[in-house]
């Protein structure tokens, strides 16, 4: 509806009425922006209009139509003032729906042209470029001043806006009213493996420095019913981590709703990362470099669930263990092969011989060999200084190098003696969910017809007593 429309629609009587000021005889009213104790607003039917004759109005000289009423008595912008005049005419505001479907490309180009926006997202280690946001300065009032997130459905549509302040120390953020949709958007069917975060400038922040599936939740009591549907039907999730902060709230978070979800997804793994104390994920960016995220990732600690055979949460990622007598392992500017492989025991020793290579050198000299045991800090210390002199590395360089091989040594022995430990038979047990089920499912009536029929839906025809009584005695005998 064009303001042209509105104004023919909508009489300045009836928004006169809308605020309870009535004229009289004469059809004059008490003005109401100033103080005024004889009336000086003349109403003017026929145009649609009010005019102050006083001098002590601050819109004295104006001629005032329906919307610049509005306008000036409630405060508002010239595009809020439209929306209340549509109101007055029974028309739905369709600001929150013209916002979403029309304005978000507007907003994306704002966000390239302030240099306020991007210098927050450059605080917030967040390069702008690479993703879909927008910066919202007045066009939409519940997100004033707001960096835009959209929200998204099953389809990936626009749903929603999630907008953070950049002009607050305190990082205050908002949603539209009746919020709906996710962010980043609804997980693939495909993955395997899922973050859950607390906010979303952390799924933000995950997201661009990784390549896992992440989801925001909306705070800490923030997993609503959306969330749980749409994780409900990934058939091919194998784990669940949760990435949230690292204070009392989110560890409570952590724990009320991984037993949640582990009884709504009993076969998945759900797995916490050790945040820091007082971090979240992009605090972390912000103050290390990006891969500590990763790194963190890495680390994680189980909470429900057993890893499949021939998986591990704490894989070797550097580490080259195909050929157990020649571990390889390179770093950005060295080669080590681990000539003979290691010994699982005595734990307390890591005794080696190292092939150190400098690479992309053809130098024969930058090659040499060495015998040690890593966990003796003097032989340690002796490598460094040795291969950094040889090699013409830097003893920084080298000291980080050596440390990340001796942890991912670590990690590799203590695979290879978990692995040969005799597997242990686990009881399984029923979640509450399940054992209701097959509860109620017992308590139904003709059980053994039913068990007959699902033992014939099985595969098993024909023979119909028989078959139901061998399965009786083998599901009843003592064991």
């Amino acid at each position: 509806m064009s303001i042209q429309e509105i104004k023919q629609s909508l009489s300045i009587k009836e928004v006169l009425s809308h605020y309870g000021l009535k004229a009289n005889k004469n059809k004059m009213l008490n003005c109401p922006f100033h103080e005024d104790k004889t009336p000086s607003m003349q109403i003017y039917e026929e145009s649609n209009t009010v005019y102050c004759f006083s001098s002590n109005c601050k819109l004295h000289g104006k001629s005032i139509d329906q919307i610049d009423f509005i306008m000036h008595k409630e405060n508002r912008s010239k595009y809020e003032s439209i929306n209340k005049a549509k109101q007055m005419l029974g028309i739905q505001e369709q600001k929150v729906e013209i916002s979403i479907k029309k304005t978000f490309r507007t907003l994306q180009q704002n966000l390239i042209k302030s240099p306020k926006a991007q210098n927050y997202l450059k605080e917030r280690s967040l390069q702008s470029a690479e993703l879909e946001l927008g910066y919202n300065y007045n066009t939409i009032k519940e997100l004033k001043n707001c960096i835009i997130f959209p929200l998204k459905d099953k389809e990936g549509k626009i749903t929603s806006y999630y907008g953070r302040k950049i002009n607050d120390k305190n990082g205050k953020h908002y949603y539209l009213p009746n919020r709906e949709g996710l962010y980043p958007n609804h997980p693939d069917q495909k993955i395997e493996t899922l973050i859950l975060t607390e906010s979303i400038i952390d799924a933000l922040s995950i997201q661009q420095n990784t390549k896992y599936a992440v989801l925001s939740l909306y705070g800490t009591n923030g997993l609503n019913k959306e969330h749980i549907q749409s994780i409900s039907t990934l058939k091919n999730l194998k784990e669940i981590i949760f990435f949230l902060d690292g204070d009392e709230s989110g560890r409570s978070a952590i724990e009320k709703y991984s037993k949640s979800l582990n009884q709504i997804i009993p076969e998945a793994i759900i797995s916490k990362v050790l945040t820091p104390e007082g971090e979240d994920a992009n605090s972390l960016l912000q103050s290390h470099e990006k891969e500590i995220i990763t790194h963190l990732i890495e680390k994680r600690e189980k909470i429900f669930g057993k890893e499949e055979e021939g998986t591990e949460l704490h894989k070797c990622k550097k580490l080259d263990t195909q050929n157990t007598n020649y571990l390889n392992y390179k770093s950005k500017n060295i080669e080590i092969t681990i000539l003979g492989g290691i010994t699982l025991y005595p734990i307390d020793h890591l005794k080696v011989t190292l092939k150190l290579e400098k690479l992309d050198s053809y130098n024969p000299l930058h090659k040499l060999r060495h015998t040690l045991d890593l966990y003796n800090d003097d032989q340690t210390e002796k490598l460094i200084k040795k291969t950094s002199e040889r090699l013409e590395i830097s003893t920084k360089d080298l000291q980080i190098t050596i440390t990340e091989l001796i942890e991912e040594l670590e990690n590799y022995r203590e695979e290879r003696i978990e692995s040969q430990k005799p597997k242990k038979i686990k009881t399984r047990q029923l979640t509450q969910i399940r054992k209701e089920k097959a509860i109620n499912w017992l308590k139904e009536p003709n059980l053994l017809k039913r068990t007959n029929d699902l033992i014939g839906e099985s595969g098993v025809v024909g023979e119909k007593i028989n078959r139901l009584l061998m399965y009786l005695i083998f599901t009843s005998r003592l064991r």
